[in-house]
């Protein structure tokens, strides 16, 4: 038996990998979506071992696509995300069974047995409506009781009739509504108070650092205006500068977008971290910037106004199976986000190193189904290392950490002092909304 495993996490893959050819398997392996398609392609195996959560092209994507060109390997998903839309979605896509991590070997075993039966010519189930039952492995079809053959011929009408009914949908459209119609709401995970939070800023969340000097730069790739996937890399730096908001001290994150080394939106967000150690979202100021010109912050919200609310940025002790949560809310600019904690794997290799103990947290917006969901990978004491989208979306991200580490004293100054020119600028930039708020204070006035 050949198995192809297709899998990103060295240590998962080298694992697999020694466990199936000590039961006498054949495997290959790609560690990431586009060697997988080419690899799945090229050669014929017995069965496809397909994590979901994959560079360049994610599981499902593979999958849809060896269904839509005709190749029925029998496919095992396997992915660290338990949940019912998930598993749905690996069926819709083309998937024959699907496995969550963490799972025992023999289990794993019995699945892939499972599967080749399939592959190697298992009996169809009898179709049965209306009195009829068709039976695709001997090309009958009986009424009651009665053993009766029916002619080759009538086997073959149903099977063409069904055949049209199912190609007027295309598989990737009835995926895609399936996504986007699988898009909910959400609730405030907590009540947001001004009383709830210190006088000062401060930074315990173990998940989402706050410390001012921090820097952490993201590099990969994402879709711009013309559908294409470029060159892209985002800049975060904690400042030391604060700004008081909807009745709150918040720390100010300095970040920028870079799309083949050119700025792209320069943004300061105000985020807060309340006794309890919940980091929280109070607003956003967004600069657009083309070809090295200020086009405006269109999107700029500010919680307390406007109808704008605060939202959750990330729990004090993330737990799989807790409900989804507002990461903040502003209508004037439909900016309406939700997030839900999907797992928390024990390693994940990136390019520039590997991790331990991260946390998977699942990101959508439900006014914005095209949006698709969105998946952001963060390491104990780090942050933000990975960012991935899940099936696809208009807005997709492939990006994972390159660097991390503390400012020095000089450079730290350096970022406060850009904050605060950019601050001041919001209010002739954003006067009627930014304008209303207080400006930021510096490292003294802090």
């Amino acid at each position: 038996m050949r198995v192809l495993v297709v899998e990103d996490d060295q240590a998962m893959a080298e694992s697999l990998t020694w466990g199936l050819r000590e039961e006498g398997y054949v495997v290959d392996v790609a560690d990431n979506g586009v060697d997988g398609l080419w690899k799945a392609r090229e050669t014929a195996h017995d069965v496809i071992i397909l994590d979901v959560m994959l560079p360049r092209l994610d599981g499902y994507q593979v999958c849809q696509q060896l269904r839509e060109q005709g190749l029925w390997t029998p496919i095992l998903m396997l992915t660290a995300m338990d949940e019912d839309l998930d598993h749905a979605e690996g069926l819709d896509s083309g998937a024959d069974d699907y496995l969550a991590k963490p799972f025992s070997y023999p289990i794993l075993l019995a699945h892939l047995r499972a599967l080749t039966r399939r592959g190697l010519g298992m009996r169809p189930a009898v179709l049965t409506a209306a009195g009829l039952a068709l039976d695709p492995a001997s090309r009958t079809v009986t009424r009651g009781a009665s053993m009766t053959p029916t002619r080759t011929a009538l086997t073959a009408v149903i099977a063409c009739t069904a055949s049209c009914l199912v190609a007027t949908v295309p598989a990737s459209q009835a995926r895609t509504s399936s996504s986007r119609s699988a898009l909910p709401g959400c609730r405030p995970a907590a009540r947001f108070a001004a009383a709830h939070f210190p006088a000062h800023p401060v930074s315990h969340n173990r998940w989402l650092s706050l410390v001012p000097g921090t820097v952490t730069v993201l590099r990969g790739r994402a879709e711009g205006d013309d559908g294409k996937m470029h060159p892209h890399t985002i800049v975060s730096q904690v400042s030391r500068v604060t700004k008081f908001l909807d009745g709150v001290r918040t720390r100010v994150v300095f970040e920028r977008d870079f799309q083949y080394g050119v700025l792209q939106e320069s943004e300061l967000a105000f985020e807060a971290e309340d006794r309890r150690g919940r980091v929280w979202n109070v607003g956003e100021y967004p600069e657009q910037w083309s070809h090295h010109r200020l086009d405006g912050a269109p999107d700029t919200w500010i919680a307390g106004l406007r109808r704008a609310r605060a939202g959750l940025g990330m729990r004090a002790v993330p737990r799989v199976g807790t409900p989804a949560y507002l990461q903040g809310i502003a209508p004037a600019v439909e900016f309406h986000d939700c997030a839900r904690v999907a797992s928390i794997r024990h390693r994940l290799c990136l390019p520039a190193r590997c991790f331990g103990h991260v946390l998977v947290i699942r990101e959508w917006a439900p006014n914005d189904p095209e949006g698709g969901v969105q998946l952001k990978f963060y390491a104990h004491h780090v942050g933000a290392i990975r960012v991935g989208q899940l099936g696809g979306g208009s807005s997709a991200e492939e990006l994972h950490v390159v660097h991390h580490a503390r400012l020095s004293a000089a450079a730290l100054a350096r970022v406060d002092r850009a904050v605060l020119r950019q601050d001041r600028r919001g209010y002739h930039v954003s006067p009627h909304l930014y304008g209303r708020t207080r400006h930021a204070q510096g490292h003294c006035a802090s």
